[in-house]
């Protein structure tokens, strides 16, 4: 027989191990991870069962276009009423919400010790207790007049990095925007740096993009928008490397130069890299990669900006190109180009073809293409052997990761939505403990009816 002692130890070795095992299924932030790998841990559901996946529970309220996290049970997301909202994972039941705008929260949370952070409406970062939902603090990082925040909330050590976006490009407004990334104190939310994207003369270059990090070189990697009025700007349209610690700039790569777009220039190429990097190694060297509306993914030293490779997958439009995030596993880039662009008006735009793609992560080599009935902007996710992602109207796509096969279709939007974007979805996918947890109802304006679906086979 175990002796007390014993048997405390082993409670404890056996806690400690489940505990872990926990925090590997964790998805605490946008990109799962400081690498932006969008790669889950996740051992049941696979290829052979996600087809028999069901509705678990679902959280209607306003639309939701963020990446959930869950973290200990807890699955927490933003919405477009302005809402930061944790709810048990498994049951839907909710432990707290908590009001901080009159308006969008558009990114996606991330969760960090005992804070969960945000950010969205009027250029507004927001810190609030894990456990109850209490307000930290707020910050607003952009003083100037139409801005908004796409870009989710990243934590490396004690600094928050987040990008300030506008839609003056739309509706100007005096002072222009004038983009940049912006480094807070996590604990407090005060100001550590601020690193234009754009200045002088060059107005614009938002930064609706989500940093990847690599602790190892200090490093935090962000894309940038296209300029709203000429000249362009050395800056647009770039990956930009900078030391999270200072904001100092170690090395940035242009796309697309002289990119200008606004309702006034509609001509232009307005080739963002919205989507957001992510971090892998190659026959061990470090590097960075990213997709823009452009088209193409490109692959840089991560240390230095040296480019390694780059592949044109699809032909470039305002609503084109790479806008869903990609993901990597296991030596390969996960990416969905959009190829079509339909609209009655700029509020109802919406890629109406795609083309989901398999890359050597190594070289850019093509592995397989599938062709898409429709396009759309939130993230590719990875998890077991399975891709998920939505698209804009509001399906659910699960594909195999080693051959491209379609695996599962699913209506996951609002059917009560006023619009047939409304009705849709632009969010990404969490997987988490044999769960998916995915947001849907959007729209190009400020509020829209949605909520948040949790599906599995239990």
């Amino acid at each position: 027989m175990l002796g007390s002692s014993d048997a405390a130890t082993r409670h404890d070795a056996q806690a400690a191990h489940a505990g872990a095992a926990r925090a590997a299924t964790d998805w605490a932030s946008f990109g799962h991870d400081l690498a932006n790998t969008r790669h889950a841990s996740e051992s049941v559901l696979g290829p052979a069962n996600v087809g028999g996946i069901r509705e678990q529970w679902n959280a209607r309220g306003a639309a939701v276009t963020s990446t959930p996290a869950v973290v200990d049970g807890v699955v927490y997301a933003s919405d477009f009423a302005g809402n930061l909202t944790a709810r048990n994972a498994r049951s839907g039941a909710r432990a707290w919400q908590t009001k901080l705008l009159p308006a969008q929260l558009p990114g996606s949370p991330t969760v960090a010790g005992d804070t969960v952070y945000t950010a969205g409406y009027g250029g507004n970062v927001f810190a609030v207790d894990r456990a109850t939902g209490a307000k930290k603090w707020g910050t607003d990082i952009e003083p100037t007049a139409n801005d908004l925040i796409w870009s989710s909330p990243v934590v490396a050590g004690d600094t928050l990095i987040v990008g300030s976006g506008s839609f003056q490009v739309f509706t100007p407004a005096s002072p222009p925007f004038q983009g940049s990334v912006v480094g807070l104190d996590a604990a407090t939310g005060k100001t550590k740096w601020r690193t234009p994207v754009c200045t002088g003369d060059c107005t614009g270059v938002s930064v609706w993009s989500t940093a990847a990090v690599d602790t190892d070189l200090g490093l935090a990697y962000i894309g940038t928008g296209q300029s709203y009025s000429e000249p362009a700007g050395p800056m647009s349209d770039t990956l930009v490397a900078l030391d999270y610690r200072t904001g100092k700039i170690a090395w940035h790569q242009q796309y697309t130069a002289g990119d200008v777009f606004n309702d006034t220039h509609p001509n232009g190429k307005d080739a963002d890299l919205g989507a957001s990097p992510n971090l892998f190694t190659v026959d061990g060297r470090r590097v960075v990669g990213c997709g823009d509306k452009g088209g193409s993914y490109r692959v840089f030293d991560a240390r230095t900006g040296a480019p390694v490779w780059s592949r044109e997958l699809v032909k470039g439009t305002t609503l084109g190109g790479i806008e869903h995030t990609t993901a990597y596993a296991d030596g390969t880039v996960y990416a969905v180009g959009n190829t079509e662009l339909t609209a009655t008006s700029r509020a109802d735009a919406r890629p109406t073809a795609a083309t989901l793609f398999a890359l050597n992560a190594a070289d850019g080599r093509i592995k397989w293409r599938t062709s898409l009935p429709e396009g759309g902007f939130g993230g590719v996710t990875v998890a077991h052997g399975v891709l998920y992602f939505t698209t804009w109207d509001g399906t659910l796509r699960a594909h195999s990761a080693a051959t491209g096969r379609t695996l599962m279709t699913r209506y996951i939007g609002d059917p009560d939505g006023a619009t047939v974007i409304e009705k849709g979805a632009a969010g990404g996918v969490t997987v988490a403990d044999a769960r998916v947890y995915v947001g849907y109802g959007w729209t190009w304006g400020a509020t829209a009816p949605g909520g948040l679906r949790s599906l599995g086979l239990y």
